[in-house]
């Protein structure tokens, strides 16, 4: 990708091929330095380089032209709608969104069922209760499946919305402008957010294994550095939400709906399942209109009143700006949830559709207690008081959750081999397998180290001589 510049007039970043290496000796060809950047926090497989051109020329064919050409006469010519090269993207987007949410599944199952087999310190009665029981074990761990499966629900969905518009408007070439620019907001923040909570939650997930999590035996490295990446690669996430904050300021400046509902959503106002939930959607809804609202008027209020730019006013307000973002992709993800839980009620037992309520509302008191707390106190939506039943209410589903947390967590299907851990294996010998994996270890090749006779013994036997 390189800008198009013809007689000193830029055209903008266009795509072009160009070879790098000659196909007799596979050294750079004559202007081309290129290289590994070196060694990285992990992906080490992957070989991420630099290249550098100096006065390359490529024929005017290596231009790829579905979209926009450079004549032999040297005028450029735009071809079809341009904006269909954001839909690679935001398909893109999409997979990666869905990645994440999996990725996640992992450290969650591994953690869970790691935390049901260790017992630790003993009660009056002089029994060890698995760590899972103990409150600050779940309230550390639950709230964690509980986001596993709302970004699974939400991700699904919004892969389903990407394929439903593709479809529709012959592969994004005839969408609405105003649409795509909506899938573009609502990527930009599923992308930051679900990697965001991914390598949060991989790293609580961690330190809830305790020292045996922090062995490579875990299998939850990966899952870390993996997140860790994801947070940074197709967009540093803070700019993806500053992406979408961008978006919403046009929305309401210009007066029109950000959210992207489903069809079906007056269907499913009308059933019980959301009058069950329509007291926590009405707060999430509220947190969003008065943040929106108040951003908005903040940097109205520092462009006229203390007569800043545009620049200036946004910088000025990019953290806050974050923060509503991220409410907003939030409420989407209430949606997106609230959706599959009233599909899946129509296919499946009624035992599971319990436990996904009860799940749906861990995720929603969690987001109140835990994500926003300031925001709803301080925007006016809730008072202390209210605050107060929320976090009781967070303590009593942790203790439902509990019950049935092995269970949702075998529910992602991951097998052994798929997890890697020691700590995650799905009989629960944990212990075994560790052992299994120490005595693998290169050291234990020989009962005594080789380097004794060369270093320790002379040490010893001189000393032994004094």
């Amino acid at each position: 990708m390189a800008k198009l510049i013809i007689d000193k007039k830029d055209y903008g970043i266009h795509a072009f091929v160009v070879q790098l290496r000659s196909l007799e000796n596979h050294c750079p060809v004559p202007g081309i330095e290129i290289g590994d950047i070196g060694k990285k926090h992990a992906y080490e497989a992957i070989d991420n380089g630099f290249v550098k051109f100096n006065h390359v020329r490529i024929p005017r064919n290596n231009m790829l032209m579905r979209f926009a050409q450079v004549l032999p006469n040297g005028e450029f010519k735009q071809l079809g709608n341009e904006i269909v090269m954001y839909a690679c993207m935001l398909i893109m987007r999409g997979i990666l969104c869905m990645f994440a949410s999996l990725l996640h599944s992992i450290s969650t199952t591994i953690a869970i069922r790691y935390s049901c087999v260790r017992r630790q310190t003993a009660d009056p009665n002089g029994f060890e209760p698995q760590i899972i029981d103990y409150q600050t074990q779940q309230y550390r761990l639950l709230p964690g499946l509980a986001t596993t499966y709302a970004n699974f629900f939400a991700t699904i969905n919004f892969r389903n919305i990407l394929n439903s518009f593709k479809k529709r408007s012959s592969n994004f070439s005839q969408i609405d402008p105003n649409e795509l620019a909506k899938l573009h907001a609502l990527s930009s923040g599923i992308k930051a957010m679900v990697f965001d909570e991914c390598l949060k939650f991989g790293q609580i997930n961690r330190l809830c294994c305790g020292g045996h999590g922090y062995s490579a035996s875990s299998g939850l490295q990966p899952v870390i550095q993996e997140a860790d990446a994801g947070c940074t690669y197709e967009g540093d996430n803070i700019v993806l939400y500053l992406q979408t904050a961008r978006y919403l300021l046009k929305a309401i400046q210009k007066g029109f709906s950000p959210h992207l509902y489903l069809d079906n959503l007056s269907e499913i106002k009308a059933s019980e399942l959301f009058k069950r939930f329509e007291h926590y959607i009405l707060l999430f809804d509220r947190l969003y209109e008065n943040q929106i609202g108040e951003i908005s008027n903040r940097m109205i209020s520092l462009m006229e009143d203390q007569k800043l730019d545009r620049f200036e006013a946004w910088n000025s307000s990019s953290v806050v700006l974050v923060e509503t973002a991220k409410i907003y992709i939030c409420l989407f993800i209430i949606y997106m949830n609230l959706n599959g839980i009233y599909e899946h009620q129509k296919i499946e037992c009624a035992e599971n559709q319990i436990i996904l309520e009860e799940l749906f509302e861990l995720y929603l008191t969690y987001g109140i207690v835990e994500k926003f707390p300031n925001h709803f106190l301080k925007l006016g939506v809730i008072d202390g008081q209210e605050m107060t039943v929320h976090q009781n209410r967070l303590y009593e589903l942790l203790k439902k959750i509990r019950q049935n947390a092995v269970c949702l967590v075998d529910a992602f299907g991951w097998s052994d081999s798929n997890l890697s851990s020691s700590l995650g294996v799905y009989d629960g010998n944990v212990y075994e397998k560790l052992f299994q994996f120490a005595k693998s270890s290169l050291l234990n090749r020989n009962a005594a180290d080789h380097t004794f006779k060369k270093l320790a013994k002379p040490y010893i036997l001189a000393k032994s001589k004094l």
